[in-house]
């Protein structure tokens, strides 16, 4: 869908990671596109047996993708998150969240909301990337409206809150 949006053609393959780095380091790929969090230890072992360059989109192509794509949101991994990245390197991401329905009682969701930022420390030992599960980045989501219950908590807690984020 991205390349679709940039209107790229490409030949796209899809692997396990240790298989495209393989096709990449042969030259049978030029180039690997991915989703992931950072930092992604293949990646900097990736880095460390070959130079790379990372080729970040332009503003004019992360719009033309969030006008195709408006769940993913402006991102930006940061300086020597790899040791050959010397700089701040904008892109695209795509954050996770959880939905809920509409339904559901405040209260509930509210305590969902709550027992995951009060358990985060335990979340980022299961997975590094949860660091970004942060209460300060549901600014991020521009498209879903947030649950009352989960509007409630984020509110407690000083988070603004956009107007239309709220059903």
């Amino acid at each position: 869908m991205i390349f679709r949006a940039l209107d790229i053609k490409a030949n796209v393959r899809f692997g396990a990671w240790e298989s495209m780095t393989s096709q990449l380091k042969s030259g049978d790929l030029d180039g690997i596109v991915f989703g992931t969090g950072f930092p992604t230890p293949a990646l900097t072992q990736l880095i460390a047996a070959e130079p790379l360059d990372f080729v970040p989109p332009s503003a004019d192509q992360i719009a033309l993708i969030r006008k195709a794509l408006p769940e993913i949101s402006r991102s930006t991994v940061p300086a020597q998150t790899y040791p050959t990245q010397e700089r701040d390197y904008l892109t695209i991401g795509l954050y996770n969240f959880a939905v809920a329905h509409k339904d559901l009682p405040g209260d509930f969701v509210y305590r969902i909301v709550k027992a995951v930022f009060d358990n985060r420390e335990e979340l980022v030992k299961a997975q590094s990337s949860a660091k970004e599960t942060v209460p300060a980045n549901i600014g991020r989501d521009e498209l879903l409206p947030l649950h009352p219950g989960a509007a409630r908590y984020y509110r407690e807690i000083g988070v603004p809150i956009a107007v239309q984020q709220t059903q």
